[in-house]
Order: structure tokens, then C-alpha cells, then sequence
């Protein structure tokens, strides 16, 4: 190795920052990793691990190599006017991480299957309230949105047999999965649905692409999972239908707003599940292996896997 290599790590969670540190430092002998604020010389920088950094800061390390988003989704970075497109961005890729979701899925999925939360209010009302129990076999779970999350999702699902869906831009054959490409068969995919799991990612096209029209292509009483990105569903759009019986249960990981508001309808809504944007968390323990594995790769001059698609913003 000509020099050492400088990786620079500005976490959004302050509380894993000296975890990345120590991990980083201790699978990269040799290099110089600098946790944020200290940074130091911006120009010697030359790879950076980040989630939210300060607007225009990575446009002011002049030599960056590559830019490593320590979540799945990249969203968050290029929201930046002067994040630096022509630098190498890698997303996440990281077993625990998809492990995380595999059981968040899994966890809601069956929750609203078997009706844990209808019998959770009979409990409230000391209510013995036997319901007819249907079967996964005549149940179709629909994924939306087929990149590592979504597969591990439905690697998750299958056991359990349900009839399994997929969308996504593009083609893909998976087995024992009846898959659904392009908004040309987005109606065809969403119109057969008992429960939708939304895990596209955040782009241009993807903003409130979950609003009256598309949910009202859902069949009465179709059930949505959303555990990617609030920005994918109109809420507001949302709660109408909600209120109409037209969807069952809204199940949200993730929210316009974060956290999300005291005061705001959904805390209190019989028919919607909150939790706080903990379905899949990116562990220093394992995600440091990612990255470091990749920042080695590049300086055998190899190009990092999961670069993301600039244009296509993920």
C-alpha cells in the first residue's frame, strides 16, 4: 500500500460513533479513521462512512474515493445539492441488517394474519371473541420492491406458505414467487393483495407513490406494511381510506416526520401501528466488516460492491 488510507466516519447516531471507530481501526491496520468532528485536514480524507452529514461537507473532501451510506437506503445523501455525484456511493449491504427486517416483516405479517391486534382490544374489554382463523395458503402477501430487504423478506415469509408476490421496476424471476415488473402491472400486482410490505427505496419517481390512487387499487380491506421510507405514502391520503374501510391496518415503521409528532392522528388510530424506524438496524459489529471489506478492495484497485445508481437513486 503506497500510503496510508484516511477513513472518515460522521454517524448519525452519535452513540455508535466510537463503536465504528474502534471496529474500523481494528480491521484496517495501518489506516487513520477519524470520527466526526475531527476530521481534521478535509483533503486527506479518503473515504467516508456516513449517514446525515452537514450539507456540502463531503463536497469539501477533495480527494474521496468512495462515500459508504451506513443505512440500506441512500435518500438521506442526495437530498445534498452539492453531494458529489461523481464519487463512488455505496449503500449498505449487511447480513444482520437484512436479518433485522426478515423478522420485523415477519413479526407484523403475522401479527395482522392472525389477528393479534383485534384480539389485543378484546383483551382490553375482557372480550372472549373467538375469530375464524384463515389460512396462509389463501392469503396473498405482496412484496413492493425486490433488492436485498425485500428478499430477505420473503425468504423469511415462505415457510409459513403464503402466496407471495413481487413488484419492481424491473424484471425478476424468484422462486415460488409470482412477480410483477413496471407501472404497467402495477394494478395486476396490487389488485390480488391481502397485505402489502412496502420496502421500495426513496427516489424522485418513488415520493408519495403510495397515495388514493394506488392504494384504492388494493382489494376492501388489504392490510399495508410500510418499513422503508415515510416520504413512499401519503398519509393523509391513507388515513380517508382507512377511515372508509377500504384498508384494514396501516402497520408504519417509518414517517414523514421523525420522530413523529405527540400530537399527530396516527398515536391514536384503532387501525395503525407505529413503532420508531427500529424495523433493521445497521450494527457496527457487523456492517464494519462491509465496509472495511470493501475500502480494502478499492485499494487493491477493485471497484466496492452495491454501488448505487446515481440516476436511478439507489
Amino acid at each position: 500500500m503506497s500510503k496510508k488510507s484516511l477513513v472518515t466516519i460522521a454517524i448519525h447516531y452519535s452513540s455508535y460513533g466510537e463503536n465504528w471507530q474502534s471496529m474500523l481501526q481494528e480491521r484496517l491496520e495501518g489506516f487513520s479513521v477519524r470520527l466526526w468532528p475531527d476530521w481534521g485536514d478535509l483533503d486527506e480524507v479518503d473515504y467516508a462512512v456516513v449517514w446525515t452529514p452537514p450539507p456540502g461537507l463531503l463536497q469539501k473532501c477533495s480527494n474521496l474515493k468512495a462515500i459508504f451510506s451506513i443505512g440500506a437506503g441512500v435518500d438521506q445523501l442526495l437530498v445534498d445539492p452539492d453531494f458529489p455525484r461523481q464519487i463512488p456511493l455505496v449503500r449498505m449491504a449487511d447480513a444482520v441488517l437484512e436479518e433485522g427486517m426478515a423478522e420485523y416483516i415477519t413479526l407484523a405479517v403475522l401479527s395482522l394474519h392472525r389477528d393479534l391486534l383485534k384480539y389485543l382490544n378484546f383483551q382490553r374489554k375482557a372480550d372472549w371473541h373467538p375469530l375464524a382463523q384463515r389460512f396462509p395458503k389463501d392469503q396473498n402477501v405482496g412484496i413492493m420492491g425486490l433488492g436485498n430487504l425485500g428478499m430477505a423478506a420473503n425468504s423469511a415469509l415462505q415457510p409459513f406458505g403464503f402466496q407471495m408476490s413481487g413488484w419492481s421496476r424491473s424484471k425478476k424471476q424468484i422462486k415460488h414467487m409470482t412477480t410483477y415488473a413496471g407501472m404497467e402491472t402495477l394494478p395486476d400486482f396490487l389488485k390480488t393483495l391481502d397485505t402489502l410490505i412496502v420496502l421500495l427505496p426513496l427516489t424522485d419517481e418513488t415520493r408519495g407513490f403510495l397515495n388514493a390512487e394506488t392504494l384504492s387499487l388494493l382489494p376492501e380491506g388489504a392490510n399495508v406494511i410500510n418499513a422503508a421510507r415515510g416520504a413512499l405514502l401519503d398519509i393523509e391520503e391513507a388515513r380517508q381510506l382507512l377511515d372508509q374501510d377500504l384498508l384494514g391496518y396501516l402497520w408504519l415503521d417509518v414517517h414523514h416526520v421523525e420522530p413523529l409528532p405527540q400530537d399527530h392522528w396516527a398515536w391514536s388510530h384503532p387501525r395503525v401501528v407505529i413503532t420508531p424506524h427500529i424495523a433493521a438496524a445497521t450494527l457496527p459489529g457487523s456492517a464494519s466488516n462491509f465496509v472495511a471489506t470493501n475500502i480494502l478492495r478499492m485499494e487493491q484497485g477493485s471497484m466496492p460492491s452495491n454501488i448505487v445508481e446515481i440516476s436511478a437513486g439507489y
